[in-house]
């Protein structure tokens, strides 16, 4: 696949990711990530230097296949609606150990409050397994390794799973052998836990691709696909499979800029509270060659949601669609896509927002999410022509 060649005037990063559409036809992802930097006082301005994420990248990259994932991919087709994802620490105040803190993520409409301990391990109590007090801590990470969870695949037993947090602490077969081993730190403050029985898994990170409710969207994998799809997504594949973030943390409609965003308990140097910044970038064409320039036109306007995430990297660490706290501040990234596809006689774009005849809405930087995909066409383009596509921003 021919892939344009691309002028930016942004600060931001823009890839063009050659993928295969639904159908199996070939399409390029246009991707757009900003990273902010954001002051204690709430103030956000634009850093350069956002990198895509071609895969899903685990905290511990010496052994993926039992780590929870830190950053997710950014590439896919699409998403229906924004993911809200911290990967980062529970930080003591002015880092002064404590055994136990209480933090929240705020961004609009979802949140979650949790409460981080530091190691405490299991015992054996007189009715049944219980936990010590906890260590006191300056830094714990908020990582689904620290929460409820976990996996027993014994040989020549039936699995044992946690479905919701493979990688957790506390589901194993035989409980005498969790006597002496470290116990989840990471827990609701409304559901304590106390003592070993069921319990809901609590994070603010990404959950893996095989994880529920993540593994309920991929669609049916039979014999018919096998002979009419494969190695196609099969026909009920469901989009929110894109969706990576923990329970409770995908909002209801996607964001649009200027919400809240609050982060207790995750900076040393205090809590966060800022609006997300609100940009708009767009596309446009720019075709050299000696023929006529191709004509441009709106053929479509059907409202497919481009992927979006809002993703934080706190190390004070935090990404929001992303999101990087260092210190005293933090760096959000956020990005959306588009698909453009080409032909023999056509050079096709689906891009976001209201396109027009020579210019469209490519997409959200880091916190608005476009309204809805137009989708342009270049007809007579030939291969002689060099074709670039221009990316400006624009701040609302």
């Amino acid at each position: 696949m021919e892939v344009p060649n691309i002028r930016k005037g942004t600060s931001a990063t823009v890839d063009l990711l050659p993928h295969l559409n639904v159908d199996g036809s070939p399409v390029l992802i246009g991707l757009i990530k900003q990273r902010f930097s954001v002051s204690r006082r709430g103030d956000v301005r634009e850093v350069s230097g956002a990198e895509a994420v071609l895969c899903d990248e685990p905290w511990d990259p010496d052994a993926p296949e039992v780590s929870s994932i830190r950053v997710p991919s950014d590439v896919c087709l699409a998403k229906p609606s924004t993911d809200v994802i911290v990967a980062g620490s529970a930080m003591a105040p002015y880092r002064e150990p404590v055994e136990s803190l209480n933090c929240l993520v705020r961004v609009g409409p979802v949140e979650r409050v949790f409460t981080v301990h530091g190691t405490r391990v299991w015992y054996q109590g007189v009715l049944g397994l219980a936990l010590t007090p906890p260590e006191a801590f300056e830094a714990v990470a908020v990582r689904w390794e620290y929460a409820w969870g976990g996996a027993d695949f014994t040989e020549g037993q039936k699995p044992l799973e946690e479905a919701r947090n493979p990688v957790g602490r506390g589901v194993v077969r035989d409980k005498s052998t969790l006597v002496h081993q470290p116990a989840p730190q990471i827990e609701d403050p409304a559901r304590p836990i106390a003592r070993h029985g069921s319990h809901v898994p609590v994070g603010i990170g990404a959950i893996g691709r095989h994880w529920h409710p993540r593994r309920t969207y991929t669609g049916t994998y039979d014999d018919l696909w096998k002979v009419e799809r494969m190695p196609l997504l099969p026909l009920d594949f469901d989009p929110r499979f894109h969706q990576a973030a923990a329970p409770g943390l995908t909002t209801p409609q996607p964001l649009r800029g200027g919400e809240r965003v609050q982060i207790v308990h995750m900076c040393a140097e205090g809590p966060l509270d800022f609006l997300l910044p609100t940009r708009r970038f767009f596309a446009m064409k720019d075709v050299v060659s000696s023929s006529s320039l191709p004509c441009w036109t709106r053929c479509s306007s059907s409202p497919t949601r481009a992927a979006s995430r809002l993703h934080g990297d706190l190390s004070c660490h935090c990404p929001v669609g992303c999101m990087t706290f260092t210190s005293s501040k933090s760096t959000r990234s956020g990005w959306s896509s588009g698909c453009f596809k080409r032909s023999d006689t056509t050079l096709g774009a689906r891009l976001r927002g209201v396109p027009t005849s020579w210019r469209a809405a490519f997409g959200t930087g880091s916190a608005q999410t476009p309204r809805c995909f137009g989708r342009l066409s270049a007809h007579s383009a030939r291969p002689s022509q060099i074709v670039h596509f221009v990316i400006r921003a624009e701040r609302q």
